[in-house]
């Protein structure tokens, strides 16, 4: 059952939130794409794929001229696409009337029982967050790292058409491809509103994987289609190959059941060396847990400065910050720090760590050297990201809280490892076929 959603094409990195304090985003995604390169933290079900090169394919075909004449031919069939995703939301809230979980699933609903279902203009939003929310934002980037899509245009390539062919192959006739287009010309859901006619359409395209809801005719396509998936998701060669080690690793190891971190923690237990006859993806684990256990260390560190100035409720130097609880968080963080400079200062890995601010900070300092040190990272950081600090200097050393963070930090959320998509690719992989 895929679980709907809405575009823009919106990569979604570009928020201005203060949840990243020293900038340690930016080298997890470079890990990220290091350790599984063409997929990205929101790829999670192989299914949108097919969906929207699907929904693209009918755009090509069914508007060919109007997209050609218009000036700004991407922008011109994004608007069309996000017309198709409601159809493809429609689809799913008449398949799965009870299920949960379906963003703006209320507004869906509602739909069939509103007298208006059939003229209703389809170009409102089902949901607020439309804008940062979408599948066709969500996968471009991995849509053209595994040539569906061509770079920089909302134009399929061949194999992209192939699999948009396969997609409406399910469909058994015309029947839903000229109510498809008829939808997204008139912006009006002109499908039959009752429930139960809109999921005969769904369940020609697999979106009912019941045994006895297919014909067999269905079936055989659907595997097609997944069969082209997997084979751009795990190809053996070339930048994606390292998808399909992945997998194999996991696989070998019998791993497919843990969680991420605890995968990365074992394969990058094996790759800390960083000798040569280790393997190339546990030297990226291992690199990837480092970076963890530093960022969790520094931030350890930020938020005991933080407690303090929040209890005492005005600005204060780092040197206030005294005592054993300091000096073994300190003592993390110079362990942490130092087995972290031998993946930023090895050649493997310089690109990924160019820049990396805290190469030069010096290993085996106090904790109010430390303090000091990140509290000038957190205000570069801030400022080139243009988002809210955590901390504001006040003159003299000392420093002051923004409004944004006024809080003890342990009223916090633990702090999560970033995603590096390895259960993404699992996800995909199971929902392909592929035996995990």
């Amino acid at each position: 059952m895929a679980l709907i959603a809405y575009s823009l094409l919106d990569r979604l990195e570009r928020g201005t939130s203060n949840e990243d304090p020293l900038g340690f985003f930016t080298y997890a995604t470079r890990l990220a794409d290091e350790w599984l390169p063409g997929i990205t933290t929101r790829t999670r079900r192989a299914r949108y794929y097919s969906m929207i090169c699907g929904g693209l394919y009918l755009i090509e075909e069914g508007f060919k001229d109007l997209i050609r004449n218009s000036p700004n031919r991407d922008e011109e069939t994004a608007k069309f696409f996000m017309r198709w995703e409601r159809i493809w939301a429609a689809w799913n809230g008449a398949v799965d009337a009870a299920g949960t979980g379906m963003i703006g699933k209320n507004k869906i609903s509602n739909l069939f029982d509103d007298d208006y279902f059939t003229v209703r203009n389809i170009d409102y939003p089902f949901i607020q967050r439309q804008s940062d929310l979408g599948a066709l934002g969500s996968y471009r980037t991995s849509l053209e790292a595994m040539g569906f899509l061509l770079a920089n245009s909302l134009e399929l390539t061949f194999e992209g058409k192939i699999l948009g062919e396969l997609f409406w192959a399910q469909a058994g006739n015309n029947r839903a491809w000229n109510q498809s287009i008829r939808v997204l010309d008139t912006r009006k859901f002109t499908f039959p509103c009752y429930r139960y006619r809109l999921a005969e359409y769904a369940t020609r395209f697999g979106l009912d994987l019941r045994r006895d809801a297919l014909s067999d005719a269905n079936a055989k396509r659907l595997k097609e289609e997944k069969m082209l998936i997997r084979s751009k998701l795990l190809p053996c060669d070339g930048e994606g190959a390292r998808r399909y080690k992945v997998l194999e690793y996991v696989r070998h190891h019998g791993w497919g059941e843990l969680d991420e971190y605890e995968i990365l923690t074992r394969a990058g237990h094996r790759g800390r060396s960083l000798v040569r006859d280790t393997d190339l993806l546990e030297r990226c684990a291992a690199a990837i847990i480092a970076l963890e256990e530093f960022r969790r260390a520094t931030l350890d560190l930020l938020n005991l400065f933080r407690d303090h100035l929040y209890k005492e409720g005005r600005g204060d130097s780092p040197k206030a910050i005294l005592g054993e609880g300091p000096r073994k968080i300190t003592a993390r963080v110079n362990i942490t720090h130092r087995n972290l400079l031998r993946f930023v200062r090895s050649a493997e890995f310089q690109q990924v760590f160019r820049d990396f601010p805290m190469a030069d900070c010096r290993n085996g300092q106090d904790a109010i050297a430390w303090i000091t040190d990140l509290l000038e990272v957190h205000k570069d950081e801030m400022a080139k990201r243009r988002s809210p600090r955590w901390f504001i200097p006040a003159g003299g050393g000392k420093w002051t809280l923004d409004s944004s963070i006024v809080g003890q930090a342990d009223n916090d959320d633990v702090l999560a490892a970033y995603s590096y998509r390895t259960n993404n690719l699992l996800s995909m992989a199971r929902e392909t076929g592929c035996r995990i």
